[in-house]
C-alpha cells in the first residue's frame, strides 16, 4: 500500500512538473512575442516620426496625425505640451465654426504649424482663393484669412496619456531605454540558443553512452553463445581412448580370435 502511495506521489510529482515546464514554455513565447512586437511598433514609429520630423513635416498614419501644442493660445482647452490626434482634412465640407484645426502658419505665425479654432468658416474671398478665419482661444484678435489649402487636420481627441510619453520617448532617456531592451532580447535569445545547444549535446552524450552500453552487452551475450556452443560441440564428440584402453581392447581381439 505504501509503495502504490509512494508512486502516485511521483506520478503527481512529475505531472505537475511536466505541466510547470509547459507554462513556462508557453510563458516564454508569450513574453517574446510582446517583446518583439512592442520593438516592431516602437521601432516603425521612431522612423515614421524620425524622417517627418527631418522633413518638416507632420507624422501621418491612416489619415490621422499627431500634434504636439508648443504654445498657450488654446488654453485653457489645449495647454503647452499636449499631444493630439488630428483627422487629415480633405474636403471644405470637413470644417466648421467652432472646429479645432491645424494648419501650416505662414509669415505671420514664423512658418510654424498652429492650431486653432474656426471662427469663420471656409469660403470664396472673391480672389479665387478658399478662405478661413481662426483664432485662439487665448487670444483677443482673429489671424485674419487663412487658406484652406494650408489646412491639415482637424482635431479629433486629445491624448493626455501621451504627453510624458511623448516627452520621454524622444528624450536621451527614451533612447536609453528602447537600446536597453533590444540588448536585453538579443541576450535573452543568445541565452535560449545556449540552453539548446547544451541540451542538445547532453542528448548526444547519453545517446553515446546508451550505444556503449547496448555494445558491451552485445559482445557479453556473443561470448557466452560461443561458449556455450563450444560446450555443446564438446559433449557431441566420442571420448578419445587412453593407451590402458587401447590395449585392453588388443587383448581382447587377440582372445576372441584364439577362442575361434
Amino acid at each position: 500500500m505504501k509503495k502504490l502511495k509512494e508512486k502516485i506521489k511521483t506520478s503527481l510529482g512529475e505531472k505537475r512538473t511536466a505541466s510547470l515546464k509547459k507554462a513556462l514554455r508557453i510563458g516564454r513565447i508569450v513574453k517574446n512575442v510582446v517583446c518583439w512586437s512592442l520593438i516592431a511598433i516602437l521601432t516603425v514609429a521612431i522612423v515614421i516620426f524620425m524622417i517627418t520630423k527631418i522633413s518638416g513635416g507632420t507624422p501621418t498614419v491612416f489619415g490621422y496625425t499627431l500634434h504636439r501644442i508648443v504654445s498657450g493660445s488654446m488654453e485653457p482647452e489645449l495647454k503647452i505640451g499636449d499631444v493630439i490626434v488630428g483627422k487629415k482634412v480633405t474636403d471644405t465640407v470637413d470644417v466648421h465654426v467652432g472646429d479645432i484645426i491645424t494648419f501650416q502658419g505662414d509669415s505671420r505665425f514664423d512658418n510654424q504649424k498652429v492650431t486653432h479654432r474656426v471662427m469663420v468658416s471656409p469660403y470664396d474671398n472673391g480672389k479665387g482663393k478658399i478662405v478661413l478665419v481662426t483664432m485662439g482661444d487665448a487670444n483677443l484678435v482673429d489671424d485674419g484669412e487663412i487658406d484652406f489649402n494650408d489646412v491639415e487636420s482637424k482635431l479629433v481627441m486629445k491624448l493626455n496619456v501621451l504627453r510624458d510619453i511623448y516627452d520621454f520617448f524622444f528624450s536621451q532617456w527614451g533612447l536609453i531605454v528602447f537600446i536597453f531592451l533590444l540588448v536585453l532580447i538579443f541576450f535573452d535569445e543568445i541565452i535560449n540558443i545556449v540552453k539548446l545547444s547544451v541540451s542538445r549535446a547532453e542528448q548526444d552524450d547519453t545517446e553515446s553512452i546508451q550505444e556503449i552500453v547496448e555494445r558491451i552487452k552485445r559482445e557479453q551475450l556473443e561470448e557466452k553463445q560461443r561458449l556455450l556452443a563450444e560446450k555443446e560441440g564438446q559433449a557431441d564428440d566420442p571420448a578419445p581412448l587412453s593407451e590402458e584402453n587401447e590395449d585392453s581392447a588388443v587383448e581382447k581381439d587377440t582372445a576372441q580370435k584364439n577362442d575361434d
